[in-house]
């Protein structure tokens, strides 16, 4: 990975240095690239803000990866003229949800739908228990990600509160969202909820494993329906019982998870997931059946055969 050398800084505001800065640490990585032998270099962009690198250098392709609609917008708003012109420019999309890739798949025809994955083996392996987690009591209803404004406060509240007996855990860092802090107050005054803070993610499959339900209370907004969870297939892949709203992304694993809208149908599903049936043998092999073809090595060949494509067809 090339890291900028310190005479050529990050400047975080949009002016003529800045830009040529930019400029200058693109040649600097491509020609450290083509000292090491690279013959063909391709431009794997995540985000639309990064367009003007295609014309800081000659690439022999050009992949845009659409992990998220970064209008971050609760009601269905407009495209960015910008990021479409940037999909319609280059030779593959990459984009993770069939919501997303209902709103701009249609830009490229080269758009292939890669939705996100798991470690299978990390998650799927017996790991120990965490020791920040122990003295936390049965049954343990868990979220594992960031602390945002999209999820659903109100509701988690509510249930913490009426299932007083459930231990309510929350692994991941917060959001710089001002208005969740609140809620986040709110709800760690409760004693059966525990905010354990961000942990490494190679430490996050012990985490998961010890749960006893995992959660992924979103608000139903436009933009939860063009989300994809990567916790879904962690606690499939860990064999949990899982709860989440009926988002478009989750729609098709409805066998697996249960979805659900409202406090009491949530109530009703907690009660659900904690019962025994739940744990049986055969709905956690089906829970991991539906992750294990989700593993990152299956999806990042079928990202590196598109790129392979894509460098062939400019031969």
């Amino acid at each position: 990975m090339y890291t900028p050398e310190f005479w050529l800084p990050h400047l975080y505001r949009d002016t003529p240095i800045a830009r040529a800065l930019v400029r200058l640490r693109v040649t600097r990585a491509r020609q450290i690239l083509t000292a090491r032998g690279c013959t063909r270099i391709v431009a794997y962009l995540w985000r639309p803000e990064f367009a003007p690198f295609l014309d800081y250098a000659k690439w022999d392709a050009v992949c845009y990866h659409i992990d998220d609609d970064y209008a971050f917008s609760d009601d269905d708003v407009s495209l960015d003229p910008a990021e479409v012109r940037l999909i319609q420019r280059v030779d593959e999309v990459f984009i993770h949800s069939p919501g997303l890739m209902a709103r701009k798949g249609h830009l490229n025809p080269h758009t292939t739908y890669v939705p996100l994955g798991v470690d299978f083996k990390a998650f799927s392996s017996p790991a120990p228990e965490p020791s920040d987690l122990t003295a936390v009591p049965h049954p343990r209803v868990g979220y594992a990600g960031h602390l945002k404004l999209h999820l659903d406060w109100q509701l988690l509240r509510t249930l913490a509160a009426r299932h007083h007996d459930y231990s309510f855990v929350f692994i991941g860092g917060r959001e710089p969202h001002p208005e969740i802090e609140p809620e986040i107050a709110a709800l760690a005054q409760l004693p059966n909820v525990f905010f354990l803070g961000d942990k490494p993610s190679r430490d996050v499959p012990g985490y998961v494993q010890h749960f006893d339900v995992g959660i992924m209370p979103y608000r139903m907004t436009d933009y939860a329906n063009l989300g994809s969870p990567l916790k879904l297939h962690e606690y499939l892949a860990a064999g949990l019982p899982s709860i989440g709203i009926p988002m478009r992304t989750l729609l098709e694993f409805s066998d697996v998870v249960t979805l659900c809208s409202g406090v009491d149908a949530w109530s009703d599903a907690l009660v659900a997931a904690v019962g025994s049936e739940a744990k049986e043998e055969t709905r956690i092999r089906e829970r991991q059946s539906r992750s294990r073809e989700y593993d990152w090595e299956v999806l990042v060949g079928r990202v590196a055969a598109r790129m392979i494509a894509a460098l062939e067809s400019d031969e």
